[in-house]
């Protein structure tokens, strides 16, 4: 309970301003405390947990590790913004050298792209719909029983940032409504298909935003009351939306809501960054010290879409050593990740990245021109996430490719009339 009021103030204090950076560092709080605070002190106490099919140990010493390498995180991450502050270098990110001026009449993109683009995707996730095996094979892959395809995967990331982009140009020109439906369709293909339960929630959140006009703070300080009312809904959104997307049912909601929720759950569902951590030395003999090699592999990776192969990422290699399967499942989170390329000082430098990754984020919200909640809220949760997966692999799937999509798509390079 101290916990969650230290978080809530935590938020009403760093979103107060309702500014990008004050929301996207409130939003990195939430993550780290229930990706990480949370599911610790959740476990404090006990000998050990069940997780991912395995009892393990804990105690005291694993505890305090846990909690040194949190605070030396946070060091890493704030050191960003004191490095700027003493240097005098810090510029406000809506000043002139930030700055992107967007004409008046501007309407986004040139008529014939737009609409091309629109087309395209709206028959990508139509025969997408429409495709009753789709969460079937999702699964399958997800589970390592079918080799998914790297061109298929490479096309539907960027269909989904294309995705975004028309939604953001809905916006740009007022149109809420239209984009409110465009939401709306893409949260029932989620429901359908296999979906994650945090992208699904995101594109939720999105829609509410877009049709009732909520400021992001807001809606972070009512997400985390929201989140413990209704906690034991929102840890089986895996059961619940397999169950609709695969056997074509709804479950009984109310019999979830008063089941509870155990220690167990709580660090199964939401602990993947801790426990990646506190089990970082299975990790370490796995592969060992990594000396940020990483941060490079991550994006050679994905020339498997050419042929070439640049080895395993690092969410295998620790898949590997909790669970013994070799598999895209569990990410290590940015405290595992750091730690396993050069200890505390790994750590360290995970913090600055994740700061960093804000900055970047924010320098693109304001390229837009266009002060937005809408926006303001994905690229606010888009770079705060982050932390979950922790590893650039995923970041460019995730992160760094819809970023640099949506840059290319934003109203200053497109200003023509379309509406």
């Amino acid at each position: 309970m101290i916990t969650l009021l230290a978080m809530l103030v935590a938020v009403f204090l760093l979103a107060k301003k309702n500014s990008f950076t004050a929301n996207f560092m409130a939003l990195a709080a939430i993550c780290f405390y229930f990706f990480y605070v949370y599911p610790l002190f959740s476990i404090l106490g006990v000998d050990s947990f069940y997780y991912v099919g395995f009892y393990r140990s804990f105690d005291m010493s694993t505890f305090y590790f846990a909690l040194v390498c949190g605070l030396i995180f946070l060091v890493g991450f704030f050191s960003f913004d004191v490095f700027l502050l003493l240097n005098r270098a810090k510029r406000s990110i809506t000043s002139d050298f930030w700055s992107f001026k967007c004409e008046d009449e501007a309407r986004f993109f040139f008529k014939n792209v737009f609409y091309l683009i629109f087309v395209f995707v709206f028959f990508y996730y139509l025969i997408g719909f429409l495709d009753s095996e789709r969460a079937i094979k999702g699964y399958e892959v997800r589970r390592g029983e079918v080799q998914g395809s790297w061109l298929k995967l490479a096309i539907g990331l960027f269909v989904k940032s294309f995705f975004y982009g028309i939604v953001f140009c809905l916006i740009y020109v007022n149109r809420n409504k239209t984009a409110f439906l465009m939401l709306l369709f893409m949260v029932f293909y989620l429901m359908f298909g296999a979906s994650g339960r945090a992208y699904l929630l995101f594109n939720i959140v999105l829609m509410f935003l877009c049709l009732f006009r909520l400021k992001v703070r807001d809606l972070l300080l009512f997400s985390v009351v929201f989140f413990f009312l209704f906690f034991p809904v929102i840890f089986s959104m895996k059961y619940i939306i397999y169950s609709i997307a695969v056997k074509g049912e709804i479950p009984d909601i109310l019999a979830i809501y008063y089941k509870g929720v155990s220690p167990d759950v709580v660090v199964s569902n939401l602990g993947h960054p801790l426990i990646s951590l506190v089990e970082v030395g299975s990790l370490i003999d796995l592969v060992g010290f990594r000396y940020f090699y990483d941060y490079i592999q991550g994006l050679f990776f994905y020339l498997r879409v050419i042929g070439l192969d640049a080895g395993y990422s690092l969410t295998y290699y620790n898949t590997e050593a909790l669970i013994g399967k070799r598999l895209s499942i569990i990410p290590p989170g940015y405290l595992a990740f750091g730690y396993v390329q050069l200890g505390y000082l790994g750590v360290f430098f995970s913090g600055l990245f994740y700061r960093f990754v804000g900055f970047v984020c924010e320098y693109v919200y304001y390229s837009f021109g266009k002060d937005n909640e809408v926006l303001k809220f994905y690229f606010c949760y888009i770079s705060a996430y982050t932390f979950y997966t922790g590893e650039v692999r995923v970041m460019v799937m995730n992160f760094f490719v819809p970023l640099l999509v949506l840059f290319l798509l934003r109203p200053k390079n497109m200003v023509k009339k379309v509406f």
